[in-house]
């Protein structure tokens, strides 16, 4: 098992899941369109005979400067569409989760979600005592891509049942929604960058301390097994540019020997991207 908790430089990074769930491996691991320079590496990890096990992972990045939320999980409100998940196994929720940290909601400074499916911005909003959806961290700006906005209001019909309207519409006029266009600062030493293919607006994000880098990828790496070629996820709307995507930020990653953070791992969140032969594959830190 790698460890859950980093220090970058000056940041301190953790890992916190909020639950797992199970998908079908023919959903999960998909062999991507024929294109040129990819080559299949092999069968996808074992794990059971037809499921493969998915954790919802959080990433909190405490720097000198900003406690920031990466991504929020599932959340803990009622959701049809959660409810549709397999063998779903609900964590704490964020709150207790950072509680456990001796954080409180009102300390989170920003709030990042990588794209808007409900796996991965449950968390934003919240009930209050009177059943009205506020959001969950009242002193934090939230960053998303313009365009995810746009298109998690307006979701083309594939993708309809990944947006949850109640996790994130309340952000809107709360006046803590920080739309953004491609890439941008969002604190010191800690910025944002299209990663489009699993959306066509999914961000991810960088930080940089002390010399070194960590990517936190979303759903473009959401497992190990993705790190190569030879995968993509059935519920990429656009698996031939995820695959593009990679390819570019790999050009960054490699060579500069990234940290790279993933989504979905259950018990090796932290890794590189190495080399493989003619490919690339996951390596966890020991």
């Amino acid at each position: 098992m790698t460890p859950r908790e980093l220090i970058l430089g000056g940041v301190r990074v953790r890992c916190l899941e909020d639950g797992r769930f199970t998908i079908p491996r023919g959903a999960m691991y998909v062999r991507p369109p024929t294109e040129a320079g990819t080559r299949n590496q092999g069968p996808p990890p074992a794990s059971g005979p037809d499921r493969f096990v998915l954790a919802m992972n959080i990433f909190l990045v405490e720097s000198p400067d900003a406690r920031i939320v990466i991504d929020t999980g599932i959340g803990t409100k009622a959701s049809p569409a959660a409810s549709e998940l397999g063998d779903l196994a609900r964590g704490p929720g964020l709150e207790a989760l950072l509680g456990g940290f001796g954080i409180g909601p009102g300390d989170i400074d920003i709030v990042v979600n990588t794209h808007l499916h409900f796996d991965h911005c449950g968390g934003d909003t919240a009930s209050s005592p009177d059943g009205r959806l506020r959001p969950a961290f009242p002193n934090a700006v939230y960053v998303i891509q313009k365009g995810e906005w746009e298109t998690a209001l307006h979701p083309p019909a594939r993708d309809e049942a990944s947006y949850v309207a109640a996790d994130f519409e309340p952000l809107a006029a709360s006046g803590r929604l920080r739309l953004v266009e491609g890439e941008a600062v969002i604190a010191a030493g800690v910025e944002v960058v299209l990663t489009p293919g699993h959306t066509a607006h999914h961000q991810s994000v960088i930080v940089r301390s002390g010399g070194a880098a960590m990517l936190f990828a979303g759903d473009l790496i959401p497992t190990a097994a993705h790190a190569g070629f030879s995968f993509v996820m059935s519920y990429d709307l656009d698996p031939r540019l995820s695959l593009k995507t990679k390819r570019a930020i790999y050009g960054r990653s490699v060579q500069e020997g990234w940290i790279v953070a993933l989504a979905h791992e259950t018990d090796r969140p932290f890794g590189t991207i190495d080399r493989d032969g003619v490919g690339f594959a996951f390596r966890p830190l020991a």
